[in-house]
């Protein structure tokens, strides 16, 4: 049951913050909390699940969904214009680009780009994304287990901190952005 809770919370980590929780949750695996394995998994699986959900309703209802939040119609233009004359950059690096991950899939979803090249790029992208993310937390935890063993009992606290800085940035970013949806900007 607490492995399971450990997974479930990297489902909703990597939905809120997810390269913090990836680094975070690969840094666990090397502690031998989870499994690397089970972690970079879920972490694909579920920014895949994210990634066309929004592809899937840009196709279907992206325009209105779109004309009904300000905070994403400041961004949209720019993200559309980008789409229109750098395709294939945009579906190979968005993933990489903070801030824009959910509107870039939006967009991608109103494009004229083929659903199946969208699912297919996606895929690897995220595959490759998710990946690089955890062999860097794993690499870390290489790298900080000699210095680990001085701290002893403090490991999960540090993966704790870890996880509580990425979920602070990500609601002070929803803040930020609501506030200036608020004030018309």
């Amino acid at each position: 049951m607490q492995a399971f809770a450990l997974y479930l919370g990297v489902m909703i980590g990597v939905l809120l913050e997810g390269d913090t929780v990836i680094l975070a949750s690969s840094f666990a695996a090397h502690q031998g909390y989870m499994n690397i394995f089970l972690v970079v998994t879920v972490a694909i699986l579920v920014t895949l699940s994210s990634d066309w959900f929004y592809f899937f309703l840009g196709r279907l209802k992206g325009r209105s969904v779109i004309e009904k939040r300000p905070s994403l119609m400041r961004h949209a233009g720019k993200i559309k214009d980008y789409v229109d004359r750098h395709p294939n950059l945009l579906l190979f690096s968005y993933r990489f680009l903070y801030g824009f991950r959910i509107l870039t899939p939006l967009m991608i979803g109103m494009s004229k780009i083929s659903t199946i090249r969208f699912l297919i790029i996606s895929f690897f992208m995220t595959t490759i994304w998710a990946s690089l993310l955890s062999v860097a937390g794993y690499f870390f935890g290489h790298i900080m287990k000699g210095q680990i063993k001085e701290f002893g009992h403090y490991e999960l606290f540090v993966i704790l901190g870890i996880i509580l800085i990425g979920i602070t940035l990500a609601v002070l970013t929803w803040i930020r952005e609501r506030n200036t949806v608020k004030q018309g900007v």
